[in-house]
């Protein structure tokens, strides 16, 4: 039996555009991922569409299993590979995003403790102990290490 070339069309031709476009589709971010990753942030980049394209290819993948249909398959096997790619990714990134933020964080206050315990030297603060705890000249500086850190945990919160 000889297939008409309408036939052809539509169960050959048609389904296998449908799979190069929908791999097109699904690779677009791949050069943005990537610039990304390169850079160490997520940037502008939102990672929201990416978790719906896991979901999305997960469905149509157990419907192509259902219908015994290969073109809806291999139309959607590479975009949840890469979907799964592109999640860990952004992941990935934000945990860099909020690792680079805390230690940012954690660098300038210990500039800051180092910078008031410099100042606190300079004016001959910590030299001398004193047990008159009005913080005074002649108070240490560890006398006054607690008020310090609570007065820079007041201010970062």
């Amino acid at each position: 039996m000889m297939l008409t070339t309408q036939e052809i069309i539509l169960e050959y031709v048609c389904p296998l555009l449908g799979c190069i476009f929908a791999n097109m589709m699904f690779a677009a971010p791949y050069k943005a991922v990537r610039e990304a990753l390169a850079k160490g942030t997520l940037g502008s980049l939102n990672p929201t569409p990416w978790a719906a394209m896991t979901g999305n290819c997960s469905g149509w993948i157990a419907y192509s299993y259902l219908i015994k249909n290969q073109f809806l398959f291999w139309a959607n096997a590479p975009g949840l590979l890469l979907s799964v790619w592109l999640n860990m990714s952004a992941v990935k990134l934000q945990y860099c995003d909020n690792l680079h933020k805390l230690a940012k964080t954690n660098l300038l206050l210990a500039l800051e403790k180092k910078e008031i315990y410099l100042r606190q030297s300079m004016n001959g603060i910590g030299t001398t102990s004193s047990s008159r705890g009005d913080g005074g000249p002649h108070e240490s500086f560890d006398d006054n290490k607690d008020t310090v850190e609570a007065q820079q945990q007041s201010e970062v919160i």
